[in-house]
């Protein structure tokens, strides 16, 4: 038996979420049905990151193990029964105790978020109606993310993990000029909703909602209640998965 790794691209505007669920289009689902149908053996993949509906992806990892030697034919012919809003960029062998989840170092999002009505970022991008947006404030506040831990305050209620602690490593605005401003943040992990609400808590402070000792209140509060959850799904995107493979 041969465990793979794999990277997979997809808009996700479309599914409810990666994780198979019962009557639910998902990312999952179409992976196992596309590589069980085209591989002529069943496969279920495990992902290094269930992201939620309608988030994007320009790189999420899953692994799965299957009896052949997989080569570009088989990449190929994969993509090609796969729907157009979803493609396998790569496979890669790996140790048959590898886990795409387990295994890997560090997780990078980006979230993106403009003013004015824009036709092309439609479900690619939040449209902000708040104020003026002030970039190097909520990159202030920004910077309280790397003396914490503990990101209990960042996290969706009623999830069941063992820990909230996580180890953020960068957390930054950008600004892409015409009114868009592109959020990136990598860490080790992330709790269900973090991302999201670390964006729509840090904005509050850049439009002038919240001062920046108010946010750190609200990370050392550990309470999700003071936080703001309302940045939609469709801005965000899992940039990149790292492992270090022998």
């Amino acid at each position: 038996m041969n465990r793979y790794l794999a990277f997979v691209s997809y808009v996700g505007t479309a599914y409810c979420g990666f994780q198979i669920q019962t009557k639910e289009l998902t990312v999952q689902a179409c992976l196992d049905d596309a590589l069980s149908t085209v591989l002529r053996q069943p496969i279920k993949i495990k992902a290094s990151s269930r992201t939620d509906t309608g988030v994007h992806a320009h790189s999420n990892a899953f692994h799965f193990d299957c009896l052949l030697e997989l080569d570009e034919m088989h990449l190929k012919r994969l993509n090609g029964y796969l729907p157009q809003d979803l493609c396998v960029l790569s496979f890669q062998k790996v140790k048959s105790d590898f886990h795409s989840r387990f295994d890997a170092l560090e997780r990078e999002y980006i979230y993106l978020m403009h003013y004015g009505k824009k036709p092309f970022l439609e479900l690619r991008s939040w449209q902000y109606f708040g104020g003026e947006f002030d970039l190097n404030k909520a990159n202030q506040a920004l910077k309280a993310l790397l003396t914490y831990q503990d990101f209990a305050a960042f996290s969706k209620s009623n999830t069941q993990v063992k820990t909230t602690l996580c180890d953020i490593k960068e957390a930054l605005w950008f600004d892409e000029g015409d009114g868009c401003f592109k959020f990136k943040i990598c860490a080790n992990r992330f709790l269900r909703g973090m991302v999201r609400a670390i964006v729509a808590t840090s904005i509050n402070v850049g439009v002038g909602k919240l001062s920046l000792n108010d946010f750190e209140s609200i990370i050392a509060s550990k309470e999700s209640a003071k936080a703001d959850f309302s940045a939609p799904a469709y801005g965000l995107y899992l940039n990149s998965v790292k492992y270090v493979l022998a």
